[in-house]
Order: C-alpha cells, then sequence, then structure tokens
C-alpha cells in the first residue's frame, strides 16, 4: 500500500526499493499490470512529496530508467499511458531538476509522436509540452529539433509546436546563446518549406516568436533565405534603393508617400521626409519615381 505523503529521503528510498521490483519484470501477459501498479505507485510518489527530494528522487529514477523506457515503448496502451503520465507528474514535480533525466526519457517519448495510433502520439505530444512548460530546459530543444526531419508530420508538427512553447516560455536570455540560437534558425529553416500546410504554418508562428526574442539576429538570418521560404515566412522585400524601410501590410501606403512627388516637390515637403524617411537623403528620394495605383 502506498504511503500518504513521503515526507524524508528515506522514506522516497524505502519506497523505490519495493517499487524497483516491480517495474524491473520482464513485460509478459502475467506481469504486465504488476509493472502498471509499480509505475502507478511511482507517478503516486511524484504528487505526494517524493519530488521534495530533487537528488534521492533523480538517481531513484535513473536506476531504473530502463524497464521505464520498454514501458513507454509497450504496445499495452494502459502500460504506456501509465508511464506517459508518471512522466508529466515528474517533470512537473522537479521543475529545473529534471535535467538529468532529459536525455533518459525524451528520446523515447518523442519516438511515441511517431506512432500511427492517434491515442499513443497525442499523449506523448502532450507530455512533450508538459515537460517544456514546467521543466523550461533548453536542453530540451536539440531533441525537438532532430524530429524536423521526421518522415511522418505529426512529429514534425509536436515538433514545431514544441519550439514554440520553448520561445514562448523559456527564459530569453537561455535562448539568445549563440548555439540555441542556431538550433532555432535551423529548424525554421527546414520546416518553413515542409510539405505538410500544418508544419509551415506552425514554423511561421516559431519565426515571429523568434523576431520578437532575437531581433538583433533577424536581418543577418533572413538575408541568405531563398525567396520561397521568405514567401511562407511572410516576409516582405524591400524595393532596391530604398535602404532602412520596411514594408508594411499596406503595400499602397509606400506607394501613396511616394506620389506625393507629383504635386509637391521633396525640398519644399521637408515634414514628409521627416516622419517617414529620416534617414533617407533627398538626392536619393529625388531619384525614385512616383508609383502609379492601377489593376496591375
Amino acid at each position: 500500500m502506498p504511503i500518504t505523503t513521503c515526507d524524508s529521503p528515506q522514506a522516497l528510498r524505502a519506497e523505490i526499493e519495493t517499487i524497483r521490483k516491480k517495474v524491473s519484470l520482464d513485460e509478459t501477459e502475467d506481469t504486465w499490470d504488476t509493472i502498471t501498479q509499480g509505475i502507478l505507485h511511482l507517478a503516486h510518489l511524484c504528487n505526494n512529496g517524493g519530488c521534495d527530494f530533487p537528488s534521492e528522487m533523480v538517481a531513484a529514477i535513473r536506476s531504473v530508467s530502463r524497464p521505464l523506457n520498454s514501458a513507454l515503448n509497450s504496445e499495452r496502451s494502459r502500460l504506456s499511458g501509465a508511464t506517459v503520465d508518471f512522466l508529466t507528474a515528474l517533470a512537473t514535480g522537479l521543475g529545473s531538476s529534471f535535467d538529468p533525466l532529459v536525455s533518459q526519457f525524451v528520446p523515447t517519448l518523442l519516438a511515441l509522436c511517431g506512432r500511427t495510433n492517434k491515442v499513443f502520439n497525442s499523449r506523448a505530444k502532450a507530455c512533450t509540452l508538459a515537460i517544456i512548460q514546467h521543466t523550461r530546459l533548453p536542453s530540451l530543444l536539440p531533441y525537438l529539433a532532430e524530429l524536423a526531419n521526421h518522415k511522418s508530420v505529426l512529429p514534425r508538427l509536436t515538433a514545431a509546436e514544441g519550439i514554440l512553447a520553448c520561445l514562448n516560455c523559456f527564459n530569453p536570455p537561455d535562448l539568445e546563446k549563440e548555439s540555441r540560437a542556431r538550433v532555432v534558425e535551423d529548424f525554421i529553416k527546414l520546416t518553413a518549406r515542409d510539405a505538410s500546410a500544418d508544419v509551415r504554418k506552425a514554423s511561421k508562428e516559431v519565426f515571429k516568436a523568434y523576431k520578437a526574442l532575437m531581433p538583433a539576429r533577424v536581418d543577418n538570418f533572413v538575408a541568405p533565405l531563398t525567396p520561397v521560404v521568405k514567401k511562407y515566412l511572410d516576409i516582405q522585400t524591400v524595393p532596391a534603393g530604398i535602404h532602412g524601410i520596411r514594408l508594411t501590410q499596406d503595400k499602397n501606403k509606400l506607394a501613396d508617400l511616394l506620389a506625393v512627388r507629383t504635386t509637391k516637390s521633396w525640398r519644399q515637403d521637408n515634414d514628409l521626409r521627416a516622419p517617414h524617411f529620416p534617414n533617407l537623403p533627398l538626392v536619393q528620394l529625388t531619384m525614385i519615381q512616383p508609383i502609379a495605383h492601377g489593376n496591375g
């Protein structure tokens, strides 16, 4: 019978020893329910004080990581589901102390996202997002980014939504480190032209979050992108000869401003240049021809 509350490292270790005997069994028709009960016991510990002793909990879970990964991969939905629920409880309880366990469990969890069974992959996706939200660990990024090349759509979509969640909830300085920023940028490049419209849409959202978090990197990132990638990311191209002016979503605004030249000289209309083109030399503006509005 599981204890009601785990209130000391000694109590935690005693409970783990009992659980170890159950979860370490080879999975058979006769043993899988016993293994499931052991994993449910682990989740109970996580929810009732066990994670208050993170060092002991992490050490204990690492010692049974192999059978727990086997349970994650089980074709028995109840056993695999119990293990996914346990990982969610563990990450929620440990927070950033979950970091030593990322390499132990996240690859297996993400592999479940590629299952054809929607119950398995939806549970794995929900657990992945919960781990991101509750741990906020940058070490998750490379594992998510690896899915950009997965042959199935669901893992790629899970990766895009996962990286978007990272950008939305992680500490910005953690993401601004060169190696991590590059992971995000490479992921955007790959997924922006994905065969799946859903993945491309998610990639566009990742790009928006990236621009907000790392504006100083955007120009260097965008410059070498192909026209196709720029189109999918909704990156507007600045006309040649007008440097420092970014097109707005209203494409007619710039045309309207330039057309003023037909009625007033630039030199007489300093008010126009000042608010809209503060950094543009007068001689450059006089070289711009009016843009006519029409059906073309």
